[in-house]
């Protein structure tokens, strides 16, 4: 997949348009040098196309009214159906809770546009108008907006955290972000939006075998924060519970921008499971889940990060005694040895070699 070696300035125009509120600290995810992105930021600013915003502790970038007249009449398709009267309300609000979801979505904005994903109204169908066959080659995100805001067939779930909906081919899931800690966390809300966003796309046709979960935290440690998480004395926080069938993670940086880049493609992760397979043995009648087998123990394919495989694999292991194996990606592993603990070897895979063993580029 193409990467963008630096940021422009109508590239950055856009992606400031798109979260409405920018934080300062999330530049260091985008493409190329701080310096460059920082020359970039200057220009914008002389320009009086963007300014700097400090709320809360927190700088952040905002389009100025000249920047909003200036990409809706360079772009009317693509921005004007941003620039509503609800974007401008949100981008006014200040109260801590507001700004923060805006600055979570923000980061999700940002890791999508590195993963290649599509992000504008211009470059993806109506969420409520795919159609019978949209194409999905190119994997698409929807905002919570999008999804739950809009159309005749638009559902209103209130107390569910979710960021968006990222569609690939034969895929779907509903995102999160969790920052640094579990976040607020009902099942039952989240499990409406779900069977909500599921009838929708099957009313539309749109062939799909279920809706995971996806989960973006700060780094690594979150991970094992949300793996070991009881949801808190009142059960209100992020816990594996089987809410999704799916939950998978990854980090807000760039080791999580090249885990994305082929989770919403199934036929990527079926190639790389074959390719996995034929190294070990054909896996035992396990009573968890496994994925292969070595000298008899039990493998679990641990790189797409699945939090609830990953809890059932390590009960599973404690319930019935037994040593374990686990497969995972070189940033995972600290993660993984210090939650599996010394029942498991952890077999550790380069992602540039493996991503382009199995041709994704």
């Amino acid at each position: 997949m193409a990467e963008v070696s630096e940021v422009r300035e109508d590239t950055l125009l856009g992606l400031t348009a798109l979260c409405g509120d920018l934080p300062v600290r999330l530049l260091s995810l985008l493409p190329g040098s701080t310096e460059w992105t920082r020359k970039t930021v200057s220009i914008l600013r002389a320009d009086k196309l963007v300014m700097r915003h400090h709320k809360n502790g927190v700088p952040s970038l905002r389009l100025t009214k000249k920047g909003r007249v200036l990409l809706s009449r360079a772009f009317p398709e693509r921005y004007q159906p941003l620039f509503t009267e609800g974007y401008l309300a949100r981008c006014r609000k200040s109260d801590p809770v507001s700004v923060e979801r805006l600055h979570r979505t923000a980061a999700v904005y940002l890791l999508m546009f590195r993963a290649g994903v599509q992000l504008y109204p211009d470059e993806k169908p109506p969420f409520y108008q795919m159609g019978n066959t949209p194409d999905f080659s190119v994997p698409a995100f929807y905002s919570s907006l999008e999804v739950k805001g809009q159309g005749t067939g638009s559902t209103r779930i209130k107390a569910t955290r979710a960021v968006g909906l990222l569609m690939g081919t034969g895929y779907a899931a509903l995102v999160y972000h969790t920052s640094a800690a579990p976040l607020k966390w009902s099942s039952k809300a989240e499990q409406k939006l779900m069977g909500a966003v599921k009838g929708i796309l099957i009313r539309q046709r749109i062939p799909l075998s279920e809706i995971e979960g996806l989960m973006i935290g700060a780094n690594m440690g979150t991970a094992l924060d949300l793996l070991q998480s009881e949801g808190g004395n009142r059960r209100q926080y992020f816990r594996p519970d089987g809410t999704f069938p799916v939950m998978r993670y990854l980090p807000c940086d760039e080791n999580g921008i090249r885990q994305l880049q082929p989770l919403c493609r199934p036929a990527f992760y079926k190639r790389l499971a074959e390719v996995l397979r034929s190294r070990y043995d054909v896996p035992g009648a396990f009573p968890f889940d496994s994925d292969a087998a070595i000298d008899g123990q039990p493998v679990l394919f641990a790189y797409d990060f699945d939090l609830e495989r990953i809890k059932r694999f390590k009960t599973g292991l404690e319930l019935f005694g037994k040593q374990g194996h686990a497969v995972c990606l070189d940033f995972q592993a600290d993660c993984l040895e210090r939650y599996l603990g010394r029942a498991v070897r952890l077999h550790l895979l380069d992602p540039a070699a493996i991503w382009k063993e199995v041709g994704l580029r």
